[in-house]
């Protein structure tokens, strides 16, 4: 589909310039095959995130697991095959400062997610006291009286 779309809009006589820019970049597909790699990882987790009766212990679960993804992510430079091999054959084509650029152009949009999802879970952490309360293990005394120190006041 995107040689398709490519060669339609750099054939228009006026195109949308962002769309000609785009287009023109010789690593505009494999921009868009990362931010789908990207994508599917945040719309599972969004979609576990929006169903009914989710609790906010679920909820910071949820958004603990993307952050731990994207960190991994991140520290391995991650990047699925698709990209790699397209990324390989434009090293090849001689584009090797080009290919640097879009490494850490993909380090950037980890950091910049990651920021952003740390801006969202901050608010969050004032209810750690209650991850016991999942029950996905048995829980202990400490944590049990952690929290109604905290309900009692006592924080």
């Amino acid at each position: 589909m995107f040689p398709a779309l490519k060669a339609f809009f750099l054939s228009q006589q006026k195109p949308p310039i962002v769309i000609k820019k785009f287009f023109e970049n010789e690593f505009s597909e494999i921009y868009l095959w990362h931010m789908h790699s990207l994508m599917s990882a945040f719309h599972t987790h969004i979609q576990d995130m929006e169903k009914e009766k989710n609790s906010i212990m679920e909820v910071k679960k949820i958004m603990n697991s993307i952050h731990t993804i994207l960190l991994e992510r991140k520290s391995n430079n991650f990047m699925s095959l698709k990209v790699k091999g397209l990324l390989a054959q434009k090293r090849s084509d001689g584009l090797g400062k080009e290919y640097d650029q879009f490494c850490a152009d993909v380090q950037g949009l980890y950091s910049t997610c990651l920021e952003y999802l740390e801006k969202w879970m901050t608010p969050m952490e004032e209810f750690s006291t209650f991850t016991w309360m999942d029950l996905s293990e048995p829980p202990e005394w400490n944590d049990v009286e952690a929290c109604i120190k905290f309900l009692g006041g006592g924080n």
